[in-house]
Order: C-alpha cells, then sequence, then structure tokens
C-alpha cells in the first residue's frame, strides 16, 4: 500500500493532498493516525501544510502526540533536509479545540521523551 501512496504524493499537487474529509483530516493527519512513517516524510517532504486542523483542532502533531508515536513527532519536528529546515517549525503554541497544545497531551500522558 504505501507504494502507492508515495507515486500519489509524487504525482500530485500539495493541494491536492492537503484536501480535508469530513472530519477535516487530510492526508497527513491519516497517515500519522495508521503511523505510516514514510508515508509521513514523503508528505512532510512535498510540502504539505503541516498546521492543519482536523474537526477537534488537532494538527497532525496533536496526533502524534496523543498516540505517543516519537518517530511521528520527530519527522513533524525536525528538519529533515536542508530544504525543509524552514518548512518544518511547528507552531507548538497552537491548541486544539479542548484548548490543549501537544505539550500538554504529552504531559497528560506522561511522556517524558515526547
Amino acid at each position: 500500500m504505501p507504494s502507492i501512496a508515495f507515486c500519489c504524493i509524487a504525482q500530485m499537487p500539495v493541494e491536492v493532498l492537503e484536501f480535508q474529509n469530513d472530519l477535516f483530516q487530510t492526508p497527513l493527519h491519516l497517515s500519522v493516525y495508521l503511523e505510516q512513517f514514510e508515508v509521513v516524510k514523503a508528505l512532510i517532504l512535498k510540502g504539505v501544510n503541516t498546521a492543519l486542523q482536523d474537526r477537534n483542532g488537532n494538527t497532525a502533531l496533536h496526533l502524534a502526540c496523543e498516540q505517543q508515536s516519537l518517530e511521528c513527532v520527530e519527522l513533524l519536528t525536525k528538519p529533515i533536509s536542508e530544504m525543509q529546515i524552514r518548512k518544518t517549525l511547528q507552531d507548538l503554541q497552537l491548541q486544539n479545540w479542548q484548548g490543549l497544545t501537544c505539550l500538554h497531551i504529552n504531559t497528560l500522558k506522561g511522556n517524558l521523551q515526547l
């Protein structure tokens, strides 16, 4: 399945890869949720907006923190390439609709690594 995703990511414009479903989830949200790390990486390298929020106000980073996915958190917060350095900066103050930032979620989960 990831090989099909890579073909789609390579051929589709960023605007299409940022479409949101009825739950306002993007392909990036779904890739994080399914822990498809290579797909997450490919979407980030393609330049999708990592700050888009789902119906609960969660960004992909909020979901990664909720799932305690260290690999996804690192992909979303650390530059993957030189080109990615400016794009990777996340708004760590961004709150979901419950008023929680990613740091709040990590604290509630008790995960000191994230």
